[in-house]
C-alpha cells in the first residue's frame, strides 16, 4: 500500500486533500524483537520496517505523512449519527406500516 501525503503549501493554495505518493515501496521484517511484556505475553514477535522514496513538489513545506487516510473523531460522528437516524427511519416506517 502506497502512504499518504498532506502538503501544507497544497493546502493554502486550495487543494487540502491526501494524495497517495512513493515509489520502490518495501515493507520487511526487521531485527528487533518485542518483549514478551510489550507483545501480550507472546515472546517472538518482530517488529517492521516500511521504506519508500518520496519527491517532495516543493522546496521549505509542511508535509504530514500516513499509512492510510485519517479517519476523524467528527468523521465517526457523522457516521454513527447517520445510522442511528437511518435505524430510527426505519423503525418509523415499520410502525407506520403496522409491522410492531
Amino acid at each position: 500500500m502506497r502512504p499518504v501525503m498532506f502538503s501544507v503549501s497544497e493546502a493554502l493554495q486550495g487543494r487540502p486533500y491526501w494524495y497517495r505518493v512513493g515509489t520502490r515501496i518495501c515493507y520487511y521484517k526487521n531485527h528487533f524483537v518485542r518483549s514478551a511484556q510489550t507483545a501480550g505475553g507472546m515472546r517472538g514477535k518482530t517488529y517492521y520496517t516500511a521504506s519508500f522514496t518520496i519527491t517532495f513538489k516543493q522546496q521549505h513545506d509542511v508535509c504530514y505523512l500516513a499509512y492510510h487516510y485519517p479517519y476523524t473523531y467528527t468523521m465517526l460522528n457523522v457516521c454513527v449519527y447517520s445510522l442511528s437516524l437511518s435505524v430510527f427511519l426505519l423503525a418509523l416506517w415499520h410502525c407506520w406500516l403496522g409491522d410492531i
